[in-house]
């Protein structure tokens, strides 16, 4: 732990081996993305980005993502509501067509705005022995889902 006397500890990190990408064949590539919607409605058009993680490569001639999470902020207007409502539902129906059918989800939650899905290449599924997704509401009283985060285990 740093303190104003104590500078932080600094770690050295061998950074040929970071560039060297699937030197392992049991190695497996992991994408992470989260969108800030602003309460606003997901266009089909403003949602092909998440083809990208189908390929690593812009030519294809990569394997693509292995796992993919996939996360969105304020999906929605803040305000008490019975039933998720419907830009909830098309951000979530266009992680899913965007990906394809090549990807399985381990894992599709939300917490009030927040959305959040968790996809496996269906090529190693059989790999993949437990997923658990927790949240936690940090809004007003702790309780309110204007605040938040949504996690995943997977093993």
């Amino acid at each position: 732990e740093a303190t104003e006397s104590t500078p932080p500890t600094m770690i050295k990190v061998d950074t040929q081996a970071l560039t060297t990408c699937e030197d392992d064949s049991t190695d497996i590539a992991v994408s992470v993305a989260t969108w800030n919607l602003a309460e606003l409605v997901v266009e089909e058009e403003g949602s092909k980005w998440m083809r990208k993680f189908r390929t690593t490569k812009l030519d294809g001639s990569s394997k693509g993502s292995d796992i993919v999470l996939i996360s969105g902020q304020e999906c929605e207007n803040i305000k008490p509501r019975r039933a998720e409502g419907h830009r909830s539902r098309e951000y979530r129906r266009l992680m899913i067509k965007m990906l394809g059918r090549n990807y399985v989800p381990l894992a599709l939650h939300s917490l009030g705005g927040i959305q959040f899905g968790l996809f496996c290449k269906r090529s190693i599924l059989h790999e993949i022995e437990f997923c658990s997704v927790a949240d936690v509401a940090v809004g007003i009283g702790n309780v309110f889902h204007n605040k938040g985060a949504i996690g995943a285990f997977v093993q």
